[in-house]
């Protein structure tokens, strides 16, 4: 009798020493970097939004199935969160014109199948960028004043300096050449104005833009 005590014993000890072993054995899920990418494209559709893709880099040691949960931690109402539960997070930002920092700050929560789960957060001033573009459906006619104006958005501080050029076929006098704006008169020629704003950020970055203007009679 002492004996089958004894083994059972054991038994149980060795059950217990095995379930707590399983548990050790499940590592929780790794959450590292985390990427941000904006899309916006300038179009006759153009809706004043920023398409943002919020991707962390999430792992299991273990190899097992995941589950997501999304909150926006910061209090907005310029931002709404639809599917909570994708592994990447996407929602579409407002874009405005203007200096102010606009933080938001979001948690993730990563569960495995086993019921490990890890948490983190993320914080980034998405008004931390600018935008410009210039018109694609400018005609002019011979001998009229033409004022070209970019479209922009975000933080314009973000660029320390603008020079407009026309293409040397043409002798024109282009006014507020080292401005957002500028304008000209038009030659009394029918062939199409090349000019290019080349906008150099405050961090030395320069960035080119094309456009062509049609000529008519």
């Amino acid at each position: 009798m002492h004996i089958k005590k004894t083994l059972l014993a054991i038994s149980l000890l060795t059950l217990i020493t095995a379930c707590d072993s399983d548990n050790e054995s499940n590592s929780e899920p790794e959450i590292g970097n985390w990427t941000v990418t904006t899309q916006f494209n300038w179009g006759d559709e153009f809706n004043e939004t920023l398409p943002t893709t919020i991707n962390p880099n999430v792992s299991d040691p273990d190899g097992d199935a995941l589950t997501y949960q999304w909150r926006l931690l910061s209090e907005s109402d310029k931002v709404t969160l639809t599917n909570t539960r994708a592994a990447t997070l996407s929602f579409d930002y407002p874009m405005s014109t203007s200096e102010d920092v606009y933080n938001l700050a979001f948690e993730l929560t990563v569960t495995d199948e086993k019921g490990a789960s890890v948490s983190d957060t993320f914080e980034k001033d998405f008004n931390d960028y600018v935008y410009l573009a210039l018109p694609n459906d400018v005609i002019a006619t011979v001998g009229q004043n033409v004022t070209i104006t970019p479209e922009m958005f975000g933080r314009l501080s973000y660029i320390s300096h603008y020079q407009w050029q026309v293409s040397s076929e043409h002798d024109i006098e282009l006014i507020g050449a080292d401005t957002n704006q500028v304008s000209f008169i038009t030659p009394d020629s029918e062939t199409p104005i090349s000019l290019s704003l080349t906008a150099t950020h405050i961090n030395g970055h320069d960035e080119v833009h094309l456009m062509e203007i049609p000529i008519t009679q």
